[in-house]
């Protein structure tokens, strides 16, 4: 064992959940950006993209060190399924208008 790693069964496990939840709560907000983009103003558009790419960069990271760590290997999916989306929706805005 490392120096100064603990290695605790039970934060494993509510880490593990953590991260599960994060990965609902992504899917939920790019696809409530997706119901609402129409709606929303220039700077507002701007600012709630700039805050979903910065989500999905830290989610998608912290799947990198979750998978890597145990063989949670299928948990990728759904975080690059909710980041093709995103980019599919800013793509397809910016075109749009």
């Amino acid at each position: 064992m490392a120096a100064g790693r603990v290695e605790n069964p039970m934060l494993g496990r509510t880490l593990h959940k953590v991260t599960l939840y994060l990965i609902l709560v992504n899917l939920g907000l790019v696809a409530g950006f997706g119901l609402r983009m129409s709606v929303l103003g220039v700077c507002a558009f701007m600012l709630t993209g700039a805050l979903l790419v910065s989500y999905q960069l830290v989610i998608t990271r912290l799947m990198y060190l979750e998978a890597r760590r145990s063989n949670d290997g299928y948990l990728i999916y759904p975080v690059i399924l909710a980041g093709l989306g995103l980019a599919l929706l800013l793509l397809l805005s910016v075109i749009g208008d």
